[in-house]
Protein backbone atom coordinates (compact mmCIF):
# COMPACT_ATOMS: atom_id res chain seq x y z
CA UNK A 1 0.00 0.00 0.00
CA UNK A 2 1.40 3.38 -0.99
CA UNK A 3 2.02 6.22 1.45
CA UNK A 4 -0.87 8.38 0.21
CA UNK A 5 -3.22 5.40 0.49
CA UNK A 6 -2.15 4.75 4.09
CA UNK A 7 -2.48 8.46 4.89
CA UNK A 8 -6.00 8.54 3.41
CA UNK A 9 -6.99 5.48 5.42
CA UNK A 10 -5.58 7.02 8.58
CA UNK A 11 -7.36 10.33 7.94
CA UNK A 12 -10.63 8.50 7.28
CA UNK A 13 -10.32 6.57 10.54
CA UNK A 14 -9.70 9.81 12.45
CA UNK A 15 -12.50 11.73 10.72
CA UNK A 16 -15.19 9.68 8.97
CA UNK A 17 -16.40 12.71 7.03
CA UNK A 18 -13.25 12.31 4.91
CA UNK A 19 -14.65 9.04 3.49
CA UNK A 20 -17.47 10.55 1.46
CA UNK A 21 -15.39 13.56 0.47
CA UNK A 22 -12.54 11.40 -0.84
CA UNK A 23 -14.28 10.14 -3.98
CA UNK A 24 -12.00 7.11 -3.88
CA UNK A 25 -13.12 3.63 -4.89
CA UNK A 26 -11.52 0.35 -3.83
CA UNK A 27 -10.06 -0.17 -7.31
CA UNK A 28 -8.12 3.09 -6.96
CA UNK A 29 -5.81 1.37 -4.48
CA UNK A 30 -2.53 -0.06 -5.71
CA UNK A 31 -2.95 -3.54 -4.27
CA UNK A 32 -5.58 -6.04 -3.24
CA UNK A 33 -5.16 -5.45 0.49
CA UNK A 34 -5.87 -1.74 0.03
CA UNK A 35 -8.89 -2.62 -2.08
CA UNK A 36 -10.22 -4.97 0.61
CA UNK A 37 -9.70 -2.42 3.38
CA UNK A 38 -11.30 0.48 1.49
CA UNK A 39 -14.19 -1.74 0.42
CA UNK A 40 -14.83 -2.48 4.11
CA UNK A 41 -14.51 1.21 4.95
CA UNK A 42 -17.18 2.04 2.35
CA UNK A 43 -19.49 -0.79 3.43
CA UNK A 44 -19.30 0.15 7.12
CA UNK A 45 -19.74 3.85 6.32
CA UNK A 46 -22.62 3.03 3.97
CA UNK A 47 -24.42 1.26 6.82
CA UNK A 48 -24.16 4.46 8.83
CA UNK A 49 -21.80 2.87 11.35
CA UNK A 50 -18.65 4.60 12.55
CA UNK A 51 -15.51 3.51 10.74
CA UNK A 52 -12.72 2.91 13.23
CA UNK A 53 -10.18 0.17 13.98
CA UNK A 54 -12.77 -1.77 16.01
CA UNK A 55 -15.44 -1.85 13.28
CA UNK A 56 -12.83 -2.59 10.63
CA UNK A 57 -11.47 -5.44 12.73
CA UNK A 58 -14.99 -6.86 12.90
CA UNK A 59 -15.19 -6.84 9.10
CA UNK A 60 -11.61 -7.93 8.42
CA UNK A 61 -10.79 -10.13 11.43
CA UNK A 62 -9.79 -13.05 9.20
CA UNK A 63 -7.55 -10.86 7.04
CA UNK A 64 -4.26 -10.62 8.94
CA UNK A 65 -2.55 -8.71 6.14
CA UNK A 66 -5.29 -6.06 6.17
CA UNK A 67 -5.07 -5.74 9.95
CA UNK A 68 -1.29 -5.28 9.69
CA UNK A 69 -1.70 -2.53 7.08
CA UNK A 70 -4.36 -0.77 9.17
CA UNK A 71 -1.92 -0.81 12.09
CA UNK A 72 0.77 0.74 9.89
CA UNK A 73 -1.63 3.40 8.64
CA UNK A 74 -2.58 4.34 12.19
CA UNK A 75 1.09 4.77 13.12
CA UNK A 76 1.57 7.23 10.26
CA UNK A 77 -1.45 9.32 11.29
CA UNK A 78 -2.51 11.21 8.19
CA UNK A 79 -4.17 14.51 8.99
CA UNK A 80 -7.88 14.64 8.26
CA UNK A 81 -7.31 18.24 7.12
CA UNK A 82 -5.24 16.82 4.25
CA UNK A 83 -7.65 14.01 3.31
CA UNK A 84 -8.63 15.68 0.01
CA UNK A 85 -4.98 15.92 -1.00
CA UNK A 86 -4.37 12.27 -0.07
CA UNK A 87 -7.46 11.23 -2.05
CA UNK A 88 -6.31 13.24 -5.05
CA UNK A 89 -2.89 11.53 -4.87
CA UNK A 90 -4.55 8.10 -4.68
CA UNK A 91 -6.72 8.85 -7.73
CA UNK A 92 -3.76 10.32 -9.65
CA UNK A 93 -1.60 7.27 -9.01
CA UNK A 94 -4.47 5.01 -10.05
CA UNK A 95 -4.75 6.95 -13.30
CA UNK A 96 -0.98 6.65 -13.80
CA UNK A 97 -1.17 2.86 -13.38
CA UNK A 98 -4.08 2.73 -15.84
CA UNK A 99 -2.11 4.81 -18.35
CA UNK A 100 0.90 2.51 -18.06
CA UNK A 101 -1.38 -0.50 -18.54
CA UNK A 102 -2.80 1.05 -21.73
CA UNK A 103 0.73 1.72 -22.96
CA UNK A 104 1.74 -1.90 -22.26
CA UNK A 105 -1.37 -3.13 -24.08
CA UNK A 106 -0.62 -0.89 -27.06
CA UNK A 107 2.90 -2.27 -27.25
CA UNK A 108 1.57 -5.84 -27.32
CA UNK A 109 -1.25 -5.00 -29.74
CA UNK A 110 1.07 -3.16 -32.13
CA UNK A 111 3.14 -6.32 -32.52
CA UNK A 112 0.11 -8.52 -33.28
CA UNK A 113 -2.47 -6.28 -34.99
CA UNK A 114 -2.70 -3.66 -37.68
CA UNK A 115 -1.29 -0.39 -36.29
CA UNK A 116 -4.50 1.55 -37.00
CA UNK A 117 -6.60 -0.95 -35.05
CA UNK A 118 -4.16 -1.02 -32.14
CA UNK A 119 -3.93 2.79 -32.07
CA UNK A 120 -7.72 3.18 -32.30
CA UNK A 121 -8.29 0.88 -29.33
CA UNK A 122 -5.62 2.65 -27.30
CA UNK A 123 -7.11 6.06 -28.14
CA UNK A 124 -10.55 4.86 -27.03
CA UNK A 125 -9.10 3.67 -23.73
CA UNK A 126 -7.23 6.95 -23.24
CA UNK A 127 -10.36 8.98 -23.90
CA UNK A 128 -12.21 6.88 -21.32
CA UNK A 129 -9.38 7.39 -18.85
CA UNK A 130 -9.29 11.16 -19.33
CA UNK A 131 -13.07 11.39 -18.97
CA UNK A 132 -12.87 9.68 -15.58
CA UNK A 133 -11.69 12.75 -13.67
Amino acid sequence: MQQAERALLSAALVDNTAIAKAGVLPEHFSDSVGERIWHSVLVIHGRGDPVDPVTLQGDLSDDLEAMRVIGQALQEVGSSANAKAYARAVRTEHKRRELLSIADGLKEDAADRHPNAAAGDAISELVGLSAGD
